[in-house]
């Protein structure tokens, strides 16, 4: 299994905890076609 780093720079109280939370969640939940992760643009 890959290992991948995430890093998010945002200020304090933006949410950064929750959103690594959500996604952790996501991922770790594997559906019947594996894992992936969509966002609307690079900016999200």
């Amino acid at each position: 299994m890959n290992s991948y780093s995430v890093i998010i720079l945002r200020p304090s109280g933006s949410g950064k905890t929750v959103f690594l939370a959500i996604m952790h969640k996501k991922l770790s939940t594997q559906g019947k076609l594996g894992f992936f992760v969509k966002v609307e643009s690079a900016e999200s």
